[in-house]
């Protein structure tokens, strides 16, 4: 009963790299760390092309920049991977482990390491299990572990069968699908339904001519006019869009005195702070016609709304953003929320410290039309499936161009919107709060694997300069 989950091939990330294991297992070290590296920088620049559309229309690059800056983004990735392999397999041979072992652990360390940018920058996109999306019944598993410990667990029992350990493969295999039935057969606890408004306008992202930007707001007044006529909401959300800057600020305030509901808008908002101006990407929570809270965005994105550091050569199009810091949750009466800001729903502990704070369901506003015809948008919206598993919390999720939707805690998606496409969406959302074990336990796996891999890496270089 439990295996009829599996609709999609999704489970097949299980052995995908077999034929890498295989290759390396007897390869010296150097040499393997080399087709490491080649493999994962092609893989990384084949499925990433869709970086260079972004950059090019949202940093407004030229296409060449944006290819040399997605050249650099697979090389980083390519050199996170080859050392971490490097290492490892050095451990391996000094204390005569089974390298099947070691390839969990240095996958999930490197995913782990890059995606928080713990070396140069956050690189959150591409991660193995964002596949698992599609399968239900293997997605569960990360409401204990999280995304990075289920990574784990795909390597370990894709190594394990690689290397002939079959019963072993099949036994984890099972027990995860096992556990994955039952969850889903579970009714986590319902607090109340909600019905929230999302003004999908797909606003073009290209540059905004006066005449276009009219074109735009017009096109809001018209979704307006919609919401106007259709049952009141408890809150509407216009998603993050090209179409406001920070010197709409004003304008959107005037606007939004004529509005008694809760409205969550995300654009550039001008503070000053002790005599300086910044710029902040913000969710302003408007109630009645007023502020009653602004979130700013943490995770900026690199090369589109800051330079990395060592990297500041690279001019933005635009003036870089400033970074928000702490987790803010709105509380009115019994409705208590979080919000994530474009792709900060890439970083789970976003979402995790959200809910510690009490937050009973979350909101990502998000604009995808940056991406266009690509893997990108998708990619991004399997992510948000992933979230609200681990954090057993309802996802409501606002882009500008779509995906828009709900997903409940087991990663369903509900009322999902066509991309590219400009409606108001009704969504009936039903909100609910539990604990789960990752919400307490955080990534404790991959923290294991990093702690590892810094004392293998202590041991490995002081060995290599004792021979030497």
């Amino acid at each position: 009963m439990f295996c009829s989950y599996c609709t999609t091939a999704g489970y097949l990330i299980l052995f995908a790299s077999m034929p890498l294991w295989l290759i390396l297992v007897k390869m010296p070290c150097v040499h393997g760390a080399q087709i490491v590296f080649v493999f994962k920088f092609l893989e990384v620049f084949i499925l990433t092309q869709w970086l260079g559309v972004g950059m090019s229309l949202y940093g407004e690059f030229s296409l060449i920049l944006a290819v040399i800056i997605s050249f650099l983004y697979s090389l980083i990735v390519a050199c996170y991977f080859s050392f971490g392999y490097f290492f490892g397999k050095i451990f391996c041979d000094i204390f005569q482990w089974d390298f099947r072992f070691i390839i969990p652990v240095f996958m999930s360390f490197c995913e782990f390491v890059k995606t928080y940018g713990y070396l140069l920058f956050p690189i959150p996109w591409g991660d193995s299990v964002y596949v698992l999306s599609g399968v239900p019944v293997m997605l569960q598993l990360v409401s204990i572990f999280g995304a990075f410990g289920v990574g784990f667990f795909i390597f370990f029992i894709g190594a394990s069968f690689a290397f002939k350990r079959y019963w072993q493969s099949l036994f984890f295999f099972s027990l995860w699908i096992f556990f994955g039935g039952v969850s889903l057969q579970s009714i986590h606890c319902s607090l109340k339904e909600l019905n929230v408004g999302v003004y999908q306008a797909n606003i073009g992202c290209s540059s905004l001519s006066k005449l276009k930007q009219e074109e735009a707001f017009l096109r809001y007044y018209g979704l307006y006019q919609v919401a106007n006529n259709c049952i009141a909401q408890d809150f509407y959300i216009w998603p993050e869009n090209p179409s406001f800057s920070a010197h709409d600020q004003r304008m959107v305030e005037s606007f939004m005195q004529k509005n008694v509901q809760m409205n969550i808008v995300t654009m550039p908002v001008i503070c000053e702070d002790y005599g300086f101006v910044k710029v902040f990407n913000s969710a302003l929570v408007f109630v009645a016609g007023k502020i009653k809270m602004q979130v700013n965005k943490e995770k900026l994105i690199p090369f589109g709304e800051y330079s990395p550091r060592f990297l500041e050569f690279i001019r933005l199009a635009d003036e870089p953003f400033c970074f928000g810091s702490g987790a803010k949750i709105y509380r009115e009466k019994d409705l208590n929320f979080g919000i994530t800001i474009c792709f900060e729903g890439l970083f789970p502990e976003l979402g995790v410290s959200l809910r510690r704070a009490g937050a009973e369901f979350l909101i990502n506003s998000t604009n995808d039309g940056w991406f266009g015809e690509t893997l990108g948008p998708h990619l991004h919206f399997s992510a948000y499936q992933i979230r609200a598993v681990e954090t057993a919390a309802s996802y409501i999720r606002a882009a500008n161009s779509g995906i828009s939707a709900w997903i409940d805690p087991h990663g369903y998606v509900h009322s999902a919107s066509n991309l590219y496409e400009s409606s108001f969406l009704r969504l009936n959302v039903v909100s609910c709060f539990m604990e789960t074990m990752y919400s307490i336990m955080g990534d404790f796996i991959s923290r294991i694997c990093v702690c590892i891999y810094m004392v293998s890496g202590l041991i490995v270089l002081k060995r290599v300069k004792g021979i030497v």
